[in-house]
């Protein structure tokens, strides 16, 4: 994400590293940021979502300067990594 801030916070990307990133149990790093379980879930969730869209728009970007469609540009990558 290029600039991530202006609707998350350090804390919110501190919850998903720790949960995301490292893995660990959702119940410590609600215990460990002084949190609810729930928080943790409904904080992935929205970040989660920002990367998805932040990956959607620079795979336009990409497909547009190389003058092809993005399900196109898709499809080529799979061919790729099959």
């Amino acid at each position: 994400m290029s600039n991530p801030t202006p609707r998350t916070n350090k804390f919110g990307l501190q919850m998903f590293d720790l949960y995301v990133i490292k893995e660990w149990p959702v119940k410590d790093v609600a215990r460990a940021l002084d949190v609810s379980v729930t928080h943790v879930y409904v904080n992935k969730h929205r970040i989660a979502g920002l990367i998805k869209k932040e990956l959607k728009r620079l795979e336009a970007k990409l497909a547009a300067s190389e003058g092809i469609s993005p399900a196109k540009r898709r499809a080529k990558a799979v061919m790729v990594f099959s």
